[in-house]
């Protein structure tokens, strides 16, 4: 058979222009943002008032201003403990004369506060540089072990709303990802097929034959006749009303859409559907809900990895 060859012929052409530097845009002074998040805050835009806040204090962290309409942003979205820790904030760097009508704003939020707030004493010294400091350090961390040693460090800190706070959430998103665990073992049956489905995959991209015989070597839920589905049992899971999570793929996210909370730890998963060519087997996109023909030792396709759901018939199951 002949080759026929083909040639591209690329053309480059060349622009030639004179730009005169353009002066940069003035940026707003610190005032400026004050006033501008003042009239935010008035206007009932709570976010964007503390979002021009946080410019300012970008600006000068040693003014107390915008450390004030923060506080009062915050009060508004009902945020007492943040409102606190942002007027404690502002009473390290008040002013003497500012400092009382601080302390007073400080007193009042915790009298109107949550119970453990309200028990605090109403007045506060200033924090010390120290406190400032390790504050600065910790605040944005994402280990509850920092706010715990703070705690213990300064008990009765300018901070102690604050630290509280984020231990709280830090046990709130620990509570959810045990709940999220729980559930992963607990099969979902779909009432239409009366299928039962692992609410989990193998958790990595898998070959083909490995995907057979990791859902033929699964217990769960006492279980252990679980089987790699048929391609078209993949296609009666995917419901695209539903986001039921997200996969990574070449720097990007993209949503999955499985019934009854099936979490999928890549795009697709493998099914036992042979194809009709040696060496091949039909997988599901659960991103845009459709089968892909692919080669069985495949860990990849086109779209991101390839794993094992597994499913069993509902049998003896007593719900």
């Amino acid at each position: 058979m002949k080759r026929r060859a083909t040639s591209f012929a690329i053309l480059f052409g060349v622009v030639c222009f004179t730009a005169r530097p353009q002066p940069a845009p003035r940026q707003p002074s610190y005032d400026e943002l004050v006033t501008r998040a003042a009239g935010q805050l008035r206007a009932g835009d709570a976010d964007a008032a503390l979002s021009t806040c946080k410019a300012a204090r970008n600006l000068n962290i040693a003014r107390y201003e915008c450390y004030v309409i923060s506080a009062s942003a915050l009060k508004n979205q009902n945020k007492i403990d943040d409102a606190i820790g942002m007027l404690q904030l502002g009473l390290a760097v008040a002013p003497e004369d500012k400092q009382p009508a601080l302390r007073a704003s400080i007193s009042e939020l915790r009298g109107g506060g949550s119970a453990s707030a309200a028990a605090k004493p109403a007045v506060l010294s200033s924090p010390t540089q120290a406190e400032i400091v390790l504050w600065k350090t910790i605040e944005n961390s994402s280990n509850a072990a920092d706010f715990r040693a703070y705690l213990g460090q300064y008990p009765s800190g300018a901070f102690v709303p604050l630290a509280n706070a984020r231990l709280q959430a830090f046990a709130a998103a620990e509570e959810a990802e045990k709940h999220r665990r729980e559930e992963a073992t607990r099969p979902w049956v779909d009432p239409i097929t009366k299928l039962m489905w692992a609410r989990q995959d193998n958790g990595s991209d898998i070959n083909q034959t490995s995907a057979m015989a990791y859902c033929r070597n699964l217990s769960l839920a006492g279980f252990q006749d679980w089987r790699l589905p048929e391609i078209d049992e993949l296609q009666q899971i995917y419901d695209p009303s539903v986001v039921s999570g997200s996969y990574s793929y070449d720097g990007k996210r993209y949503d999955t859409h499985l019934k009854g909370g099936i979490q999928m730890t890549g795009c697709c998963g493998w099914s036992a559907t042979r194809g009709k060519s040696s060496g091949e087997a039909w997988a599901f996109y659960f991103g845009s809900g459709f089968p892909v023909l692919h080669r069985c030792g495949l860990l990849h396709l086109r779209t991101g990895a390839v794993c094992a759901p597994c499913r069993r018939m509902m049998g003896n199951l007593v719900i």
